[in-house]
């Protein structure tokens, strides 16, 4: 908190020395650790495996990490001995199924009993809001750290791009100090050759300045929220400015992609957009080659697309997906159901790219609402504001309902939950929708599904007040889920 209030009340040229230091210990951290390196060699020869070959090594992988889970986990453990299972009864990939599925629930209720080591310093803390809004903190080994950005420059790879080239990225990071109205939006983290654009002051009155930063920084990649990426697309789009900025690729993460959005961005860039998908707690990594189809790594983790019943989802079903992630020794997952919709690929085909991975066809994921308020324009990806919270919220969700008024819906965990805890979602909240909005606190016990059965995080029930292509359809919308993994600095 000190440093953050250090940080608003520095000049912007010290506000950037900051984001560049902090960038240096994330970039360390992530890229520069023996385990990353190892797994990139190791990445880019199971490559140019069969897929046989990589199934084994999935599976192998998959009966070392159950080992783990039962030897190390109290959760896991327990969970064992109370369905009568060894890791031994998992012999074939098939068995994986008499592992009861791990709720999410059960993640954010009892994570400690997760835990398979005593939380220290040289671990990664994540914090994650998940689908719901509902607060979780994970965290990972340096070891798992390494490996999973191993997976991620392989996504970038795919792309034809890599780390150290100039990126754009469209943050959900508190970049910008409350109340700063002016130019400039943006923050310089000079280790990682990285523009950081505020998602949260996309006004059509700052476009033009966003615009005019990113043509004079004229990235090699441009990353991040599709939400954000699209406002701006559309703004050139709309000015003629259509290749005002040619990036070699386009990357996006943490929220959906809606097919108009990728049009608009591909239109507005002059490039391809490449998704991903992953999560915060550290899911297995699906990503999208240059033939666009959707990629399982295999060997980042053990995805399963399920029925109602729990039996598997045939090619071209739609089905609930449950995931076992490697790369999550510290708060494992195993089994663990993510709470997005995945359809299997309806033909296994081999990809015109040559990847030996298997596709999906798409993960339907959820479908955030923009909002729109008088002094700060377009907003998107508000997930964030509940990231400093304890786990003291069970759910949350955000509806604008007129221009001008807000209302915060919170499920409260009452054995935890204390009234100023809401204080610090308004607080943060305001730092990303201004001041000129009502936001009023409503405690429920309930926040009530839609149609398919998923809750909508963030409501927009005045769009009348968006441009048209912002405004998304109330109908079934099928979307690629994409790495829910903030573009924050390193």
């Amino acid at each position: 908190m000190l440093l953050e209030k250090i940080y608003n009340q520095s000049p912007i040229f010290i506000q950037n020395l900051m984001v560049s230091i902090k960038g240096q210990q994330i970039h360390n951290s992530r890229y520069l650790s023996h385990s990353h390196e190892e797994a990139l060699r190791i990445l880019e020869a199971n490559e140019r495996s069969s897929l046989a070959i990589l199934q084994e090594l999935q599976f192998r992988q998959l009966r070392s990490f159950i080992e783990h889970c039962y030897n190390l986990s109290p959760y896991y453990r327990r969970k064992f001995e109370i369905h009568g299972l060894v890791p031994k009864d998992i012999r074939e990939p098939e068995n994986v199924s008499r592992i009861p599925v791990t709720p999410k629930a059960d993640l954010r209720a009892q994570t400690e009993a997760f835990f398979t080591a005593k939380i220290d310093r040289r671990m990664v803390a994540v914090h994650t809001s998940g689908t719901t809004g509902s607060p979780i903190t994970v965290y990972f080994s340096r070891e798992d750290i390494g490996k999973r950005f191993a997976f991620l420059e392989r996504c970038r790879r795919w792309a034809s791009v890599h780390v150290g080239q100039r990126r754009a990225s469209f943050t959900g990071q508190s970049i910008v100090p409350e109340g700063q109205e002016a130019a400039p939006f943006w923050r310089y983290n000079r280790p990682g050759n990285q523009l950081l654009f505020s998602s949260y002051h996309l006004s059509p009155d700052h476009l033009p300045s966003y615009a005019m930063a990113l043509e004079k920084f004229s990235p090699e990649i441009i990353e991040g929220y599709p939400s954000a990426i699209h406002v701006l697309a559309e703004y050139l789009i709309r000015n003629n400015l259509s290749g005002l900025v040619k990036p070699h690729a386009i990357l996006v993460s943490a929220e959906t992609v809606l097919p108009h959005q990728r049009h608009a961005i591909e239109q507005a860039f002059q490039a391809k957009l490449y998704n991903q998908y992953a999560s915060s707690e550290g899911a297995p990594f699906i990503g999208e080659c240059g033939a666009g189809r959707l990629h399982v790594h295999l060997d980042s983790g053990f995805i399963e697309i399920l029925r109602s019943d729990g039996t598997p989802a045939q090619a071209g079903e739609t089905g609930e997906m449950v995931v076992t992630s490697f790369t999550s020794h510290v708060t494992p997952l195993l089994r663990y159901a993510i709470g997005d919709v995945a359809e299997s690929a309806a033909v296994a085909a081999e990809c015109p790219c040559g990847l030996p991975f298997p596709t999906v066809q798409a993960v339907v994921g959820r479908v955030d609402d923009i909002l729109f308020t008088p002094d700060r324009g377009f907003v998107g990806r508000l997930d964030t504001v509940f990231k400093k919270l304890p786990n003291s919220i069970v759910e949350a969700q955000i509806i604008q309902t007129s221009e001008r008024r807000i209302a915060l819906r919170l499920v409260p965990d009452r054995k935890k939950y204390q009234s100023e805890h809401a204080t610090l979602v308004v607080v943060e909240m305001r730092k990303r929708l201004g001041q000129a909005v009502k936001i009023e606190v409503e405690e429920i016990e309930q926040i009530p599904r839609s149609a398919n059965g998923k809750m909508r995080a963030v409501i927009n029930l005045c769009r009348g007040s968006l441009p048209q292509s912002l405004r998304y359809s109330e109908e079934k919308t099928e979307v690629i889920s994409t790495l829910d993994n903030d573009s924050t600095v390193g």
